[in-house]
């Protein structure tokens, strides 16, 4: 779900109304949704005339409510592990434990090893019985590319947990923190943020398969072939250039789409790109480390990297001065040579914001 901007507070400082939104970070996120702006105001009335923060006698104590607070909102153990391991549906009271925790926008950084804790022991044993470098360069690799498909799936596991635990159920009254079906605007991610991060990857790849190949080539195992698919590689690239040039003027003067929702896009998206370039160059680390003398893996890996190169750093530049464009109007403009279609309103779901009833608190983004 994106989260609105703060909106400054009348006859209140912004800087004492930031010093505020810091000590109260302790108190559960629906909790702040609900009374945050309430409590700076009244802090704001009680600190001394020209006060620009929220000092330590008064923050204090709003840190140690925050945690008890947090503490008595959290299911038991029991119920965590259970909705952790498990996926078992939550108790409707802790909703807005479970709406805190789909709405967090750090999820996809911790939420993936939940999933992988129950093979822990088994890749513990095998870094532990490893006898060879490439045993635990692969252990490695494993691990970088679970974390870059998790975080993919970011999204789409939000969506699914979001249906599993926050829907009501049949003849349930609907409350504040839950959730209910309606028809929602498509979300779509801005693509300038996309690509930066796709040069990123690009990046990581570059390197991690040069390194490959410099070790490679110091031990003599490399041959013709790598310079000519490299080479092929990098004539690829302004071909691509020449191409994705020729059709971005199909994205000038676009029709506007009320059916969509430009959002930033997520941690999880934004981090997929760099952690599957990684798991590539660890792959390439792990067949070379395995006796692989000519580098396949490098080899092509750099050439892809050759050959997108020119496209992603001329679209970056080019995108700075059309921040609106969506990622897959981009995509879809320089793939096919065709204008991107008019989105329409898809089924989602709303969240029921913990304070206002009859509102809408949001719609989680699958972008």
């Amino acid at each position: 779900m994106s989260r609105p901007a703060a909106t400054p507070l009348p006859g209140v400082d912004p800087r004492f109304a930031r010093s505020a939104r810091r000590w109260l970070v302790a108190y559960p996120r629906d909790w702040r949704e609900e009374r945050a702006d309430e409590v700076t105001s009244l802090l704001a009335d009680l600190a001394a005339p020209g006060a620009r923060r929220v000092g330590a006698r008064a923050g204090l104590p709003l840190l140690w409510s925050g945690l008890a607070t947090r503490r008595r909102r959290r299911p038991p153990l029991r119920v965590v592990l259970g909705y952790r391991f498990l996926a078992r549906p939550v108790p409707a009271r802790y909703r807005a434990w479970v709406r805190a925790d789909l709405t967090d926008p750090w999820r996809p950084l911790w939420a993936g090893w939940w999933r992988l804790l129950g093979s822990t022991p088994m890749l513990a044993m095998l870094v532990a019985t490893a006898d060879a470098t490439h045993d635990v360069l692969g252990v490695l690799t494993f691990l970088l590319a679970f974390a870059a498909t998790a975080s993919a799936c970011d999204a789409a596991y939000r969506r699914r947990d979001a249906e599993r635990h926050l829907l009501p159920s049949a003849g349930e009254r609907l409350q504040p923190g839950d959730a209910r079906r309606a028809e929602v605007l498509r979300d779509r991610a801005q693509a300038l943020p996309a690509v930066e991060a796709a040069v990123r990857a690009l990046v990581v790849l570059a390197l991690g398969s040069a390194a490959c190949l410099v070790v490679a080539a110091a031990g003599g195992g490399l041959g013709a072939g790598t310079a000519v698919t490299v080479a092929c590689g990098a004539a690829l690239g302004p071909v691509a250039l020449r191409r994705a040039r020729r059709r971005a003027p199909l994205l000038d003067g676009l029709v506007p789409q009320p059916g969509r929702r430009m959002v930033l896009p997520t941690t999880g998206a934004l981090a997929a790109a760099p952690l599957g370039a990684a798991a590539v160059v660890g792959l390439a680390a792990t067949t070379l480390a395995a006796g692989d003398e000519r580098a396949v893996v490098a080899t092509v890996a750099l050439a892809a990297g050759a050959a997108g190169a020119p496209v992603l750093l001329w679209l970056r530049g080019w995108l700075r001065t059309r921040r609106r464009l969506a990622g897959v109007d981009v995509l879809r403009a320089l793939a096919t040579g065709r204008r991107p279609p008019l989105d329409l309103p898809r089924p989602g779901l709303v969240l029921v914001p913990p304070a206002a009833r009859g509102t809408d608190g949001g719609v989680l983004s699958d972008a």
